[in-house]
Parts: structure tokens; sequence; C-alpha cells
């Protein structure tokens, strides 16, 4: 078995985790199959571009020729093909290699159930932020993965952002939260951005001033390891202006809201669970 990696599916994901492990691993071949062939050219493309010579990048023409003789496939494609790209996949997988799969709602005892007997299958849920390099990805290995399989994967992943071993039981909720959490953020974001506007701010600049904040936050969390509720009361002066919008903010349900949200996301995950149950491994 080669080092080198497949990509199925060229979207807005794949392609994210493609161009940063072809960043920091310039010396794995890599290949991607997408059924839209411009998409994957211009994926290559983009890795290629201005930079210094690595190992081959191929835009793949077939299925077959993404996965020939690679060591580690990621199937990056959407939830409701997923079914199909594993039935078509499971009669030119490598034995031994190690797929890996991040649909929402296909847990690893279906997935086996569709990959040849051998194969290292691991789950994995990134999110969007993988684009700049700072996605949160939930890993989870099978059972039999050996400890080494799985911590290629985790180096791997590491180029676009932290990777971090779960539980498979917690898939779930991992999707209502970093899964689709970005979106929540991005949706702050333009709300405070909204705010600024009407009070003035050019857009531009609202935008600007709202996304800072929203990482400076962020970054405080992670690297100062206090409670975000004690952050949050350094922000809150006495009578001040941060204490006044806050009480605003508890008065309009932001918290429930944003609870909600995750609650929803994560039971979304849990019916396509469920339907992906009813799915036939028959070709």
């Amino acid at each position: 078995m080669n080092n080198g990696i497949g990509f199925i599916g060229a979207g807005n994901m794949g392609g994210a985790l493609f161009r940063g492990i072809a960043q920091g691993f310039p010396d794995r071949p890599m290949s991607v199959f997408d059924l839209d062939r411009e998409k994957s050219a211009e994926l290559v493309k983009s890795v290629h571009h201005g930079r210094r010579k690595t190992a081959e990048r191929l835009a793949a023409a077939t299925l077959d020729e993404a996965v020939s003789g690679t060591g580690i496939v990621f199937l990056a494609v959407k939830p409701q093909v997923y079914e199909a790209a594993l039935k078509a996949l499971a009669a030119m997988y490598p034995t031994g290699a190690t797929l890996v799969c991040m649909a929402p709602g296909w847990p690893i005892a279906r997935i086996a159930q569709f990959a040849p007997r051998g194969t290292h299958i691991i789950r994995i849920m990134p999110n969007i932020q993988a684009e700049v390099g700072e996605s949160m990805i939930a890993v989870c290995p099978a059972p039999d993965v050996p400890m080494g399989v799985s911590e290629g994967i985790l180096e791997l992943l590491g180029t676009v952002g932290r990777a971090e071993l779960i539980e498979e039981r917690l898939f779930n909720a991992v999707t209502g939260l970093s899964g689709s959490g970005g979106a929540y953020v991005f949706m702050f974001i333009e709300a405070m951005a909204d705010g600024a506007v009407l009070k003035g701010m050019p857009r531009e600049k609202a935008y600007l001033f709202a996304a800072q904040t929203v990482l400076g936050a962020a970054k405080m969390v992670l690297e100062s390891g206090e409670h975000p509720g004690v952050l949050k009361d350094r922000v809150c002066s006495p009578g001040g202006t941060t204490i006044e919008a806050v009480r605003t903010l508890e008065a309009k349900g932001l918290r429930s809201a944003v609870m909600e949200a995750v609650i929803a996301s994560t039971e979304k995950a849990q019916a396509m669970e469920k339907a992906a149950a009813s799915i036939s491994p028959r070709p």
C-alpha cells in the first residue's frame, strides 16, 4: 500500500481538506475525483499555483483512477449521494486501506456494510473553517483501526485546524455544535454589524470590527482557560454599556435560541442516521 491520498468530491469541504493536506504534506501524492471535472481540475491547479514542485496532484478522470493504489481515501460527497458513492467504491477500494467518511447520519457500522473486509474506517466531522486552517474536527476510528492509522489521520487533519478523538455516540451533538456552528457565528457577526450600520457605521467597517471581535473573543476562551462567563464578567462594568447590552440579549432569548439551534441540528443528524439505517448495502 502506497502513501497516496485520494479524494472523492471537490466541493467546499473536500476542497478545503485537499488544499490543506496538499500544502502540509507536499511529498504525498494526491488525487481527486468529482463529477464536475472542471471543479477538480481547478482544485488541483490552485494547489500547484505559485508553489514549489511537489508530489503529483491528479485531477482524476474516473473514480477508479482516484482510488487506485491509494492508502487513504476521503469520501467528501453530500449525504444524499453517500449510498451511491459507497456502493461504487465497494468494487474498487484497495483492501486494507483507510476510508475517511464525513457525512452526518452515517455511523461506522453502516459504512462497514458497504466497505470491503479489512478496510480501516474512520469517521470525521470537520467544518467549513477548514478553508482558513481553523476547523474543529471530530475524529472517530472504528474499534479495529490500529492506533498508528488513527494518529496518521489526526496528523493529516492538523493541517486545517484542530483534530480531536471523540466517541461516536457524541457525533450527532458534534454535528449540531461545531459541524453547523460556523453558520450560527456568521449570523451573529452579521447581526452585530447590522446594529452598527443602523447607528451609522459603514458596512465594510462594521463587518471588520464584528469579525475581529468574535475572533479575539474565541482566542481568549481557547488560550486563557477561563470560563466564558468569567470573561464576560470582565467586560461588564457596573452600570456600564456592556451589562446593558447583556441584559437585552438575555431578554431577547439569545442563550435559548442558540441552544435550540444546536439541539435542532443534532436531532436532524439523528433523523438522517435513522434514514441511513434502512438502506441496503446490496448494489
